[in-house]
């Protein structure tokens, strides 16, 4: 416990209320843009859901520790690419993670922002996959990317705010982590039109999503 607390004083106000809250808050709260980047607002953005393939076996075969040491292992590489990627973490669910993009530094393109993020992650977390894999865990990776309008702002009650996105582009992107195999990245049909001049985009499948009225295209990186 006391590490922790040393390293969050050794770190700006402007970091240590990012170790608890997004960035894009903090800005808002310590600058003149609270209203406009908190408030209710539409914004278009690309939304990245991670999840870990054969975690529930491995938590019931696990001891607490060790599946507390495995996600501690998988939160920091997930958040360093975050971080360093320009995206907002919205939520870890245990080995669940929602990410969204919706400006990036510099000027970068959104979808660049996102797209270099999850081959980034992808490509290390092999090697993260295979130091587990010695320690007798099998687990693997798989990703879904959507873009689209979602409502952006602040969400909760007046004892727990948090800043997320929600609309259909949330619901698609969730669909797509569920269909994507370990090692994976499955995407919609408007992240691969973006793409499709980077890389190799393949159609996979059709598929039916809650919220939207038909089905949607599947993609695979």
């Amino acid at each position: 416990m006391g590490q922790w607390i040393e390293d969050l004083e050794n770190l700006s106000v402007f970091d240590r209320l990012c170790r608890f809250v997004p960035a894009p808050v903090v800005e808002a709260i310590l600058g003149e843009r609270m209203e406009e980047m908190l408030g209710p607002h539409q914004q278009e953005v690309i939304v990245v859901f991670l999840d870990l393939r054969g975690f529930t076996a491995f938590v019931e075969a696990t001891s607490p520790e060790e599946v507390a040491r495995v996600l501690r292992e998988y939160h920091s590489l997930v958040g360093e690419s975050i971080r360093s990627h320009g995206g907002t973490l919205e939520r870890f669910t245990g080995d669940g993670t929602m990410i969204f993009f919706g400006d990036c530094p510099s000027g970068m393109n959104v979808a660049d922002c996102a797209l270099r993020m999850v081959l980034a992650l992808r490509a290390a977390f092999a090697a993260l996959e295979r130091a587990w894999r010695e320690r007798g865990h099998a687990l693997g990776l798989g990703i879904g990317l959507s873009k689209g309008l979602a409502t952006a702002g602040i969400i909760g009650f007046h004892g727990r705010w948090d800043y997320g996105v929600i609309g259909p582009v949330t619901n698609l992107a969730s669909r797509l982590c569920q269909l994507a195999r370990a090692g994976e990245i499955l995407v919609c049909q408007r992240m691969a039109a973006e793409i499709r001049g980077q890389l190799g985009c393949e159609r996979v499948d059709d598929v039916r999503v809650k919220g939207l009225p038909q089905n949607v295209e599947v993609f695979r990186l």
